[in-house]
């Protein structure tokens, strides 16, 4: 892998482990974690706090470094332009944040609606 791809990497893990931090501090008070909605808007599984939280970030680095991978060992065509690469390995670290942030909202949705029904 070139520095490039490692910098987009340690970036991405940079922002999933702060979100992850953040997310952690603000649903301390909850044991599990809703991990899957139905189509009623009501989790179907939940499952440990820290494992709800790292899933979506590991997932998403593993599929990361599985194109940094691919990159670096397959050969690639003359013709092939330079940053073509780096742009996927860019657009993928903000697919995967932007995924593990939609998930964080789902949970902080219903983390409001469950305080409002304890009332």
């Amino acid at each position: 892998m070139n520095t490039t791809a490692i910098f987009s990497l340690a970036v991405y893990a940079a922002l999933a482990g702060l979100m992850y931090v953040r997310a952690n501090s603000r649903l301390r008070h909850h044991a599990k974690l809703p991990m899957q909605w139905g189509l009623n808007k009501q989790p179907n599984w939940y499952a440990p706090r820290h494992v709800a939280l790292i899933v979506t970030p590991i997932l998403g680095g593993i599929g990361f470094l599985a194109v940094a991978l691919m990159a670096a060992t397959v050969p690639k065509p003359p013709s092939a332009p330079a940053g073509q690469v780096i742009g996927l390995l860019v657009g993928l670290g903000a697919f995967g944040i932007a995924v593990f942030a939609g998930y964080l909202w789902l949970v902080a949705r219903w983390d409001r609606s469950t305080a409002s029904t304890a009332e």
